[in-house]
């Protein structure tokens, strides 16, 4: 796999939600939108690998759509409006790794790119390349943040480790069961390696003596491939693993100014069974995909290494997870999880007429068996599935040691749902509701796209949808269509509360629909 200093999640958020004033103005002019829009087209048809998945995913098209986008563009009625039209288009394309980068991000993101050129190591070449798009694209930004009205940030503020009164322990946890067999190491994001190290130490020498590790990445979306490669892994091994496989990028020109040197023969892909139909050498290359981990001094842990992972694992905690299936250095287990871990950071593009920067993916990360990461995912070796975090954690202790008692104290959470179950392959489109049943009386609204994206989110009528009498029960009124993969989140830390505020625990609620 390639090393990867800063491997980002999905952080496509709405403009609008972070914006605290807003004004209209007009400095771009209409052909500089439509420009930009073509040369946003042109740029992912020649270089997006993942739009064979999108189709085979949602049934849809993502360039045949270019007429009603270019529509979308000509409707703008001011630059506020324009961006707004980009962003909606870029979540069409349903992936978390392809987005628009909005303003209030832009200082953390090009403090982080400019933190990974100067780190000595092999990719601080094309990082300090990248660093100067963010540059090229600063006085773009600084018109956005006016625009907006967002406080600029000075670059110590926004480098990658560089948040004053972090506290370690609200990202990284360790509880230990069965007096010291089990121990269970939670890690929530991979987001601050840096200032996570020290922490991540003192609980990883206080698991030395347990029989088994388990490392829940349930709730952990990525952040910073250094994170495992150098604070997790090498303090839990006593050899050297490796992967080296092949990976796929499109033979456009912006991938070649970034790749090109890297590209190899393409009879290394062409025997492996499962790769999708589209990957043709005419339209990829193929790049090689190398990692290697080595353990740091001698390790004293001689038990066994559980990964417990689910679909909001995705991007760097699911390069771990792919590099784990791949080498067997520990046992998988929990349920498929949000995949797009192979491969490298998303390409900065910045727009040329406006300066808008939005991030795509080149590389198609390929599974062992020639699928993409980002389609197939992980599946884990050993299969846990509950209703709750932690009846899962439970159901999983007594998987390994049905000795060890695990207290279950769980928050609000799903139960179950209707009138299908989770997972169902053959739901009638003609379903117009969609139950989802809680452990306790709850309020509120919070759902969200699962890691298809927004084009597998089902239409909801909100004015049919609403609660049971005794909040136990909540009813999404739904529009759904014939063949296609559906996927709702409920999401954790938001909206959907108990009587005593206390939020609902994450769930996915996946299933397809016949024709």
């Amino acid at each position: 796999m390639k090393t990867r200093w800063l491997k980002t999640t999905a952080l496509a958020v709405g403009f609008a939600a972070v914006c605290l004033t807003s004004v209209a103005q007009h400095r771009f002019t209409a052909e500089q939108k439509e420009q930009d829009f073509e040369y946003l087209c042109k740029t992912l048809k020649e270089n997006y690998p993942y739009f064979g998945v999108l189709q085979r995913q949602t049934g849809r098209d993502w360039l045949a759509n270019h007429d009603r986008y270019l529509q979308m563009i000509r409707e703008t009625t001011d630059d506020k409006s324009f961006v707004t039209a980009v962003q909606a288009i870029m979540h069409e394309i349903g992936c978390g790794h392809a987005y628009v980068i909005a303003p209030h991000m832009f200082d953390r993101m090009s403090g982080l790119y400019h933190q990974a050129a100067v780190t000595p190591g092999k990719e601080n070449k094309i990082y300090r390349r990248w660093a100067a798009v963010y540059d090229r694209a600063r006085p773009y930004y600084d018109y956005f943040k006016e625009l907006y009205g967002i406080e600029p940030a000075g670059e110590e503020q926004s480098a990658a480790n560089g948040d004053s009164g972090y506290d370690p322990s609200g990202n990284v946890s360790l509880a230990m069961l069965g007096d010291g067999k089990i121990g269970v190491l939670t890690i929530n994001s991979f987001g601050n390696p840096s200032a996570d190290s020290a922490w991540l130490v003192t609980c990883l020498d206080s698991v030395q003596g347990c029989e088994h590790l388990i490392i829940d990445l349930r709730k952990n979306s990525g952040g910073n491939d250094q994170y495992w490669t150098e604070n997790i892994m090498p303090r839990l091994i006593s050899r050297t693993y490796k992967w080296n496989g092949p990976s796929v990028v499109r033979r456009g020109s912006v991938s070649g100014t970034w790749y090109e040197k890297r590209f190899r023969s393409f009879k290394k892909v062409v025997s492996l069974p499962n790769l999708p139909a589209e990957v043709t050498s005419e339209d990829f290359a193929v790049i090689m995909d190398k990692r290697v981990v080595r353990p740091q001094g001698r390790s004293g842990f001689r038990g066994k290494v559980w990964l417990f992972v689910g679909p909001r694992v995705f991007s760097s905690s699911e390069s771990f997870t792919a590099f784990t299936k791949a080498t067997g250095w520990a046992t998988i287990a929990g349920t498929r999880t949000g995949g797009d871990g192979i491969g490298s950071d998303p390409i900065p593009m910045m727009l040329p007429g406006s300066g808008l920067l939005v991030n795509f993916p080149a590389w198609g990360g390929l599974n062992p068996d020639g699928s993409f990461n980002f389609e197939a995912r992980t599946t884990p070796d050993v299969a846990i599935t509950a209703a709750s975090n932690a009846e899962a954690l439970a159901d999983l202790v007594h998987y390994i040691d049905p000795t060890v008692e695990v207290p279950v104290a769980a928050g609000p959470h799903v139960v179950g749902v209707g009138p299908f179950e989770n997972g169902a392959q053959d739901v009638d489109p003609a379903v117009t509701e969609i139950r989802f049943r809680f452990s306790e009386p709850m309020h509120g609204f919070s759902f969200g796209y699962g890691p298809l994206g927004p084009e597998a989110f089902p239409e909801i009528v909100r004015a049919g949808s609403g609660y049971s009498e005794d909040g136990l029960e909540l009813t999404l009124a739904v529009k759904l269509k014939p063949e296609t993969e559906y996927q709702i989140q409920v999401l954790e830390g938001l909206k959907l509360r108990n009587k005593k505020g206390v939020s609902v625990e994450g769930y996915q609620l996946s299933f397809k629909t016949r024709k």
